[in-house]
């Protein structure tokens, strides 16, 4: 039989008188206890007399301690004592009474956190961690113990360190950490802890079953794209142009993104010609980090220009607009260049400001030439005026669709 704390005892002490002659005033005597509590009194506190072979039982209690169990065991030796008619007292031999507890140490842990989901990183997690002592002896030393954490950074240092714990006490333990990127990357946030100290001398803790707490990761993804053209600002382009278009990619969601491209959910590449006298290309959309060039081509697919070629000779092509959408050139800075002239009814006059090897205006059928640079090409009334078109005299002009 096991011995539990707080358990009352009841020593009982048989005295037999094993002699010949009658003894009085006989007592028992505790020789040696090692409770760690109080003994009672032993009653009777005497026997008057005592004829031989005669015997009498003394009685005392004693509630056993936590420190009695801790130990195993709780020893108690008695002797008794009796005057005979003659000569001195008389002691009888010592009695010993062992009583065994039977130390049994265990522990538990359950482990919580104080946030039910994780959002974003520099989140701060309270761990805590309840140790109980569910045996029947203290343990010293007891604590969690971290067995499995998936979080990347570094748990905080759990607090207090330890604690001693008698049968039925708990003590709770608590440990910060700051969530990282990568946890709420992972999902979820998973820690598993169980508990460990030290039992009396002589025996052992047992494995203390684990206790898990997960926390998951609630992913939101998101991305952000403000696109931008270099240069930027003009109010109109050239043919030829070369465009940079800087597409500002932000992910402005929870989690991390991998294989981030920028995807042109539209890309006319073609020059527009404006109905109310832009005539100029728009930049429309471009993959990430090219460079686009307006191509000059207008909403028919004509193309308006072509850069020369190294050899010197011009690849410009002709291309007839309708006349009432005929413009003057810019230049990079958006200034017109050339002068628009009407003489008279329907006359229209064009200066060049380009050297041009030779113009053309009105339809091809009925075209006229001018070898003049910075002449003036002019259409006069009642001859059809519907389009131009312009050839490049030297290798650093471009054709554009003015």
């Amino acid at each position: 039989m096991a011995y539990e704390v707080g358990q009352e005892l009841t020593y009982s002490f048989l005295v037999t008188n094993s002699g010949n002659v009658t003894m009085t005033d006989v007592t028992v005597d505790e020789g040696e206890f090692d409770g760690t509590g109080e003994l009672g009194a032993i009653t009777p506190a005497s026997v008057a007399t005592l004829a031989p072979g005669d015997s009498t039982t003394f009685t005392a209690t004693y509630t056993l301690t936590q420190a009695d169990v801790d130990r195993g065991s709780t020893t108690n030796t008695a002797t008794a004592t009796g005057v005979p008619p003659t000569g001195p007292p008389v002691e009888s031999p010592p009695s010993t009474v062992e009583i065994p507890s039977a130390p049994t140490p265990a522990l538990t842990v359950v482990k919580s956190a104080d946030l039910t989901e994780i959002t974003a990183a520099g989140q701060v997690v309270r761990y805590s961690f309840v140790v109980t002592n569910t045996g029947n002896v203290t343990v010293t030393d007891a604590a969690p113990v971290e067995t499995e954490f998936s979080g990347t950074g570094d748990l905080g240092a759990i607090t207090p360190e330890s604690a001693t714990l008698i049968p039925g006490q708990s003590a709770t333990f608590t440990a910060d950490y700051t969530v990282t990127q990568a946890d709420v990357d992972g999902g979820v946030l998973a820690n598993t802890a169980t508990a460990g100290g030290t039992p009396p001398p002589g025996t052992e803790l047992p494995p203390v079953p684990p206790s898990t707490v997960e926390i998951p990761s609630i992913a939101a993804p998101a991305l952000t794209v403000v696109k931008s053209v270099d240069p930027a600002g003009q109010e109109s382009y050239e043919v030829g142009q070369e465009l940079t278009y800087s597409f500002l990619v932000t992910n402005s969601g929870n989690v991390t993104m991998t294989d981030v491209t920028v995807d042109e959910g539209e890309f006319d590449g073609t020059w527009v010609h404006d109905q109310h006298g832009n005539g100029h290309g728009r930049p429309a959309h471009r993959s990430a980090g090219r460079v686009a060039a307006l191509d000059g081509r207008d909403p028919l697919d004509r193309r308006a220009g072509a850069d020369n070629r190294e050899d010197g000779r011009s690849d410009c092509h002709h291309t007839s607009w309708p006349d009432d959408h005929l413009l003057l050139p810019r230049d990079q800075h958006g200034q017109r260049h050339g002068v628009r002239r009407r003489r008279g009814r329907g006359s229209v006059h064009w200066q060049w400001p380009a050297r041009c090897r030779h113009a053309r205006v009105g339809r091809d059928t009925a075209a006229r030439s001018v070898d003049d640079v910075h002449g003036n090409i002019r259409s006069d009334p009642g001859r059809p005026f519907d389009g131009f078109s312009v050839e490049h005299g030297n290798r650093h002009g471009r054709a554009s669709g003015w």
